[in-house]
């Protein structure tokens, strides 16, 4: 946490006195244009003492504005390491460095005084095994979380034959450095956020091939060990029907829903247990991967089915074929085949 310079004052009113950050001067964006903006302590914009708040990217203390969570201007904040909740002076994950202060809350930001600190930034994750066991589909795996997420990734190897991604970064606003996100394609958010969290964590998520002949991957729930089939992701993307993006179940997409059961990412999710009750059950890590599909765009479908239903060899990716498959009929569009697996 750093301290900035900010003027601190109370406005009366008849119904309360709240306090209010005023910034010292104006701030111009990258446009040359004046912006200007006053915010409740914590970092929530006052309505009505702003301009070209909706046009500009960052906002208090640097940080990227997060609007698509509720629609409110300035009411999420996206920093290196967490999302911040302007409205409740909370960040919504634990502290990667919590064990430097264990006197307080690992939800606690700006020390919970947002009048004299600031907390901008709110560490590693190794595939070296994947590029060992297999160079093509270590590239593959690379060039596809770049895709998804915009970032400019690089590995490198340490001595001891570990090693890990990085991502390119830039001087952003006041100085604080940001990644480079590439906008020229639609990316995730969510996965781009994710996949920041997992390098900038005090943490190892580590990432392997699942064992030979092995055609399901898995994300471990009690350590950060992603597994992932080599062969079962390339006959997934063979496999995917015409009318679907071939990556929809492809590389970055399988590795974001087993990093989601992970302790390092902070979700947790579970699959359902393959019962009659749960047979139509998705479980969180496919309701996560779906969020990040309707990130992408409609050609990457939704799953709506985690378990392949008796006498079909398919999983829907939209509600027509899900209704055609629980009828026992083949769908002619938005599946993955599982039988040629």
């Amino acid at each position: 946490m750093d301290r900035l310079s900010y003027s601190y004052y109370r406005r009366s009113s008849t119904i309360t006195t709240v306090p209010v950050f005023l910034l010292k001067g104006s701030e111009k964006n990258a446009s040359g244009e004046n912006i200007c903006k006053d915010y409740y302590a914590g970092g929530s914009p006052q309505p009505g003492r702003s301009f070209n708040a909706s046009d500009y990217r960052f906002g208090y203390q640097g940080s990227e504005k997060d609007d698509e969570i509720t629609s409110v201007t300035g009411s999420h904040y996206t920093t290196y390491f967490r999302e911040l909740d302007t409205r409740l002076l909370r960040w919504w994950s634990l502290d990667p460095k919590s064990s430097a202060t264990p006197w307080e809350s690992p939800y606690m930001t700006m020390g919970g005084n947002p009048v004299w600190w600031n907390d901008p930034w709110g560490d590693s994750v190794d595939p070296s095994q994947v590029k060992k066991s297999d160079e093509t589909s270590f590239n593959e795996l690379e060039t596809d979380i770049e895709n998804k997420t915009g970032l400019d990734l690089t590995y490198t190897e340490n001595e001891d034959g570990t090693g890990s991604w990085s991502y390119a970064k830039e001087k952003g606003f006041l100085g604080i450095k940001r990644a480079v996100v590439d906008k020229s394609t639609k990316t995730s958010r969510t996965a781009r956020r994710d996949f920041k969290k997992a390098i900038n964590s005090k943490q190892t998520l580590i990432v392997k091939p699942s064992s030979d002949g092995d055609l399901s991957s898995s994300g471990h729930y009690y350590e950060n060990v992603i597994e992932i089939s080599l062969n079962g992701v390339k006959s997934a993307i063979t496999n995917t029907s015409s009318d679907l993006n071939k990556s929809t179940m492809g590389w970055a997409m399988t590795f974001f829903h087993e990093y989601s059961h992970t302790p390092i990412s902070g979700y947790s999710a579970r699959d359902p247990r393959q019962t009659m009750k749960n047979r139509y059950a998705l479980g969180g890590a496919v309701k996560y991967a779906n969020k990040i599909r309707r990130q992408l765009g409609e050609d990457y479908g939704q799953r709506l089915l985690y378990f392949v239903q008796p006498n079909s060899e398919y999983i829907p990716f939209s509600k027509a074929a899900l209704n055609i498959i629980l009828e026992g009929s083949t769908p002619s569009g938005s599946f993955i085949c599982y039988d040629r697996f």
